[in-house]
């Protein structure tokens, strides 16, 4: 009888034991932290966006880089410099890794897209061979295995699917204005079939005035088709979660001042 009442009290308090958040070492930064990745659950890294000209348009951006190898206890500074401000990471191991970047204030006078790393983050260099026009910038990127590598950018246009097979030695571009304004995020299953999201305007094709937009593939990004489109006006959407292979979710942003006009997400059962 005691045993089975230790039981039922370790399984009770398991079964209720409440979620806790707990601050990290992590630096503190001046405008947020953008994106994380960890290959397991110990080895990952965070970057941020900071962006002095965000309200005054005058371009002061830098990305920086940190990194922990004991689960965020601890963090460890591997970039504090850089003309463009980064916006998403991705590692395909522990060596060799990407910044998608992101200069939204400069339109037309962007110089690279994207960094790279073969060193683990130490040392970070411009990605020189990607292709696409140049006032472009990659805002998600979506690791299917050790090589290959999809990324979409950016959330003001123009909008491209970038892809690479062979870490990184290569890329191939696809310009995606017949489907999208504008992208932000994508979200795989595998090397075939996946999904982007972000804006499509209408005649007057210019961000924010459009509709959140879903393109998927099934076929390694050679074609897509629109699987959904808001109804609503000056919204796109902005990040992919699919927790099951059925179920997936969305999330809108939107530029309408009003508080309830802007609480929506997309989701799909099917």
């Amino acid at each position: 009888l005691i045993a089975l009442l230790l039981l039922f009290a370790s399984s009770y308090g398991q079964l209720n034991a409440q979620p806790s958040w707990a601050p990290t070492t992590a630096p503190s930064v001046w405008d947020r932290y953008d994106d994380t990745y960890f290959l397991n659950a110990d080895t990952g890294w965070a970057v941020t966006l900071y962006d002095s000209g965000y309200y005054s348009h005058v371009v002061s951006q830098y990305a920086s880089v940190i990194k922990t190898t004991d689960g965020g206890r601890h963090w460890q500074t591997m970039l504090d410099s850089g003309k463009q401000g980064g916006l998403y990471i991705a590692f395909l191991d522990a060596e060799n890794g990407f910044i998608g970047l992101l200069e939204p204030y400069v339109i037309g006078q962007d110089s690279f897209v994207m960094s790279q790393t073969h060193d683990g983050g130490a040392t970070w260099l411009p990605a020189t061979n990607i292709p696409g026009p140049k006032n472009a910038g990659i805002c998600g990127m979506r690791v299917i295995n050790d090589s290959t590598l999809y990324a979409v950018g950016r959330y003001s246009g123009p909008p491209g699917f970038y892809k690479t097979t062979d870490r990184g030695n290569t890329w191939s571009y696809k310009n995606m204005s017949p489907y999208a304004t504008g992208l932000v995020d994508a979200f795989f299953f595998s090397a075939d079939t996946g999904f982007i999201c972000g804006i499509k305007c209408d005649t007057f094709r210019y961000f924010p005035y459009g509709h959140g937009t879903i393109v998927m593939t099934t076929d390694g990004g050679n074609t897509w088709q629109v699987k959904a489109i808001t109804s609503r006006n000056t919204e796109w959407c902005w990040k992919m979660s699919f927790p099951s292979r059925n179920i997936g979710y969305a999330s809108i942003e939107s530029g309408r001042t009003t508080s309830l006009d802007s609480q929506f997400c997309l989701k799909t059962i099917d």
